[in-house]
């Protein structure tokens, strides 16, 4: 998956939004992608991975489907931003399937798929294991916001949706 400037951008953006950011959203971005490493990214898609540490999981020692719904809104939507024309888009539905449970210490491969770019984008992501078993697959459509603002990825983490 070769990756166009538009993912490149938007992964050095993801980049600051970890590590670097102090905005605060959704207890933080960087709980979100501590330690996922982003493997490839292209038009509409993304493929990262990360192994199950503690601070991701119930109290049972399983990854906790809280954290897959965020990394399925979170990885979904980048994946938005990476189509062209991508714009700032808010998410209109979500749905989860989760299959096989995840264990601290395992390693978990996320890739999203774009089904449809434009004004109301729809993302599939998959969670699978090491050995290619699927582990979890959300569904997200999304609307893509009023022209007005669309500048505010580009004043919080410095990627300009216009820009390709």
């Amino acid at each position: 998956m070769a990756a166009n400037k538009r993912a490149l951008r938007l992964v050095k953006a993801m980049d600051y939004l970890s590590t670097k950011s102090s905005l605060i959203a959704f207890e933080n971005n960087s709980l979100i992608l501590n330690k996922v490493k982003l493997e490839a990214s292209s038009n509409g898609a993304l493929k990262a991975s990360f192994v199950v540490d503690k601070p991701k999981c119930n109290i049972g020692g399983i990854l906790h489907g809280g954290y897959i719904a965020a990394m399925v809104d979170f990885m979904s939507y980048a994946a938005v931003l990476m189509t062209p024309n991508g714009r700032l888009s808010y998410t209109t539905n979500m749905n989860i399937n989760y299959v096989k449970s995840v264990w601290i210490g395992e390693k978990v491969l996320v890739e999203t798929k774009s089904l449809k770019s434009g004004k109301s984008p729809l993302i599939e992501t998959y969670f699978h294991g090491e050995d290619g078993t699927l582990l979890a697959k959300g569904t997200t459509a999304f609307l893509a916001a009023e022209e007005k603002y669309q500048n505010i990825p580009k004043e919080t983490i410095n990627f300009d949706v216009y820009e390709d």
